[in-house]
């Protein structure tokens, strides 16, 4: 009986320590090798003569993904010191001139200068283990003057609007220089801050753009939301010719239509 009785304690002792073992292997940090692909090493960029300047990479998936996405790091300083961060959730990302001109001057550059940044690509979540993708220089030249903003007005960012209680919906903006922008503009909505799937309007010349209260209570139940409950959703502006700082995106809450 003693010898049955060792055999049983000694199994549950080797089916524990397996159990464990399988639990700790579950909360192993995920492992994520990044490998840059463009822009290629000490590529230069005129940002006069583009509209925007892509990078992308790729993410082996042989050694896991990024859950969460990836941080674009950009910086003056080959170490990535005090570097200006972009998060995304492609293998892609695209910053408009303007923008990354107003960078740029942040870290000295002045007008039709042409010097070295760096940059590098990292998962979005912290790892304790992971393969450090390369850090890549990039030379750019700088606007020959400072790009001009564009400021959203109304709604205010986070503002509440039931959309069985009004006709339209207004949205404005107004351009930072002195004068009148004689180009055309590009007002986009989406349902998350990265404008994946944007669905955009038609460029207007005009500072302002209303949409009814019935479209926009289409477009949120294509988006999958419900009748009688709120959606969060995001707008923005660009202008067509990507001349102008692109603002960061805000937030409007809107309660769908009761169905009827």
């Amino acid at each position: 009986m003693k010898k049955y009785n060792y055999n049983f304690f000694l199994l549950v002792a080797l089916l524990g320590f397996s159990s464990c073992k399988e639990t700790n292997d579950s909360k192993l940090p995920e492992i994520t090798t990044i490998t840059l692909i463009s822009p290629d090493a000490c590529n230069f960029i005129d940002l006069e003569a583009v509209r925007e300047v892509s990078f992308s990479w790729i993410s082996d998936p042989n050694e896991g993904t990024s859950a969460n996405g990836y941080t674009l790091c950009l910086s003056k300083s080959q170490d990535l010191s005090m570097p200006f961060t972009q998060n995304v959730s492609n293998l892609t990302h695209s910053i408009p001139k303007a923008n990354l001109d107003v960078q740029l001057r942040k870290w000295g550059f002045g007008n039709s200068v042409e010097d070295t940044i760096y940059w590098s690509v990292k998962p979005a979540t912290d790892v304790e283990t992971v393969t450090p993708s390369e850090t890549r220089p990039l030379i750019l030249k700088s606007l020959p003057q400072h790009p001009p903003v564009i400021n959203l007005l109304a709604p205010i960012d986070g503002a509440s609007i039931h959309l069985k209680e009004v006709e339209l919906v207004y949205f404005s903006w107004q351009w930072s220089y002195t004068g009148i922008y004689t180009g055309e503009y590009t007002f986009l909505i989406a349902k998350d801050k990265n404008f994946e799937y944007p669905v955009s309007f038609n460029q207007y010349i005009n500072n302002s753009r209303s949409i009814s209260a019935e479209e926009l209570n289409k477009q949120l139940l294509e988006w999958g939301f419900e009748f009688d409950t709120e959606a969060t959703i995001y707008w923005i502006v660009k202008d067509v010719d990507g001349f102008a700082v692109v603002p960061n995106a805000r937030t409007l809450k809107l309660t769908l239509i009761p169905q009827q």
